[in-house]
């Protein structure tokens, strides 16, 4: 899979949360009614990503990925429920569905292909990868958009607690990163994406990285003393998030933007790799970890 355009919205929550409705209003005309926050990091993130495209064919297809979901909306309406006994309002239940949003980004593109939603804790991102590279194998068109979204509704404790993260995270971050993905391989230089490997434990993540070569890396999460000691006595490199801030969900696609960027800034580096802890585990020797090779393509 070869990468046309990208897109990252990232935003460090810690008592307020940005103005999304500011954000899409600088990006496009267009008028949304009644759509809850998810649904504007949505849009914003995928309008802010075809800023670069130019005739996206119709049977494009879309994937949108999830750790959590419509949170925010989930909230509400759980609180009309349980709490104050009435029923959710029109609205609050409608943007529950996940696969809403993708109906407002098809109408948004005028866009006919297929569209899923997929809600996944761990390695959330990766699994629409996953998704998109079976759609390409299947003759599903041959273009996708592809987006990982999470928010981080505020107080962070509580949303922390709705994770079961354990740790001493002051913030949390809050994202909607894109993908514009052809099948064939396009005239000019571009990053392209490979399928996305499955390890068990650091000893195979060290493994695949020493097998293909790869030195540069961009982890989700910040890696332990020991594990730092031991990347760097491979040579490897590291980019990894704040320390006191929680990188949950979809958070791994932030780093598929800054792998494309720095294949794209370092002309001597051909390939680097995007590398996926699940987030619940504490101890990296035996944790699930998703290892995903972005290479030049001349």
């Amino acid at each position: 899979m070869f990468v046309l355009a990208k897109s990252t919205l990232l935003h460090e929550i810690a008592d307020e949360s940005p103005n999304i409705v500011q954000i899409l209003a600088s990006l496009t005309d267009m008028k949304f009614r009644r759509i809850d926050r998810y649904t504007l990091l949505c849009l914003a993130g995928a309008l802010k990503c075809a800023q670069t495209v130019t005739n996206m064919p119709r049977n494009t297809s879309m994937v949108l990925t999830t750790g959590s979901g419509t949170v925010s909306t989930s909230i509400k309406t759980m609180d009309s429920i349980v709490v104050k006994k009435n029923p959710p309002k029109p609205f609050h239940f409608v943007n529950s569905l996940g696969n809403s949003a993708c109906y407002l980004l098809a109408k948004a593109f005028n866009l006919d292909g297929s569209s899923i939603a997929l809600s996944q804790e761990r390695f959330s991102f990766e699994a629409a990868i996953t998704q998109v590279y079976l759609n390409f194998i299947s003759d599903d068109g041959e273009t996708s958009l592809i987006g990982g979204v999470d928010e981080a509704p505020t107080p962070i404790t509580d949303q922390l607690k709705r994770l079961s993260i354990q740790g001493d995270y002051t913030s949390c971050y809050e994202g909607s990163h894109w993908l514009y993905l052809t099948k064939n391989k396009p005239e000019k230089p571009c990053c392209q994406i490979h399928q996305p490997e499955y390890c068990q434990g650091k000893h195979e993540v060290i493994q695949y990285l020493e097998r293909n070569n790869i030195r540069q890396v961009f982890l989700n999460y910040c890696p332990s003393i020991e594990l730092h000691e031991q990347y760097s006595n491979s040579s490897i490199q590291m980019t990894y998030p704040k320390e006191e801030c929680c990188p949950h969900g979809s958070y791994s696609g932030h780093n598929y933007i800054l792998a494309i960027d720095f294949l794209e800034s370092h002309p001597d580096t051909n390939k680097v790799a995007v590398i996926a802890k699940d987030m619940r585990s504490t101890d990296t020797q035996s944790a699930n970890f998703c290892v995903t090779m972005l290479s030049r393509s001349e």
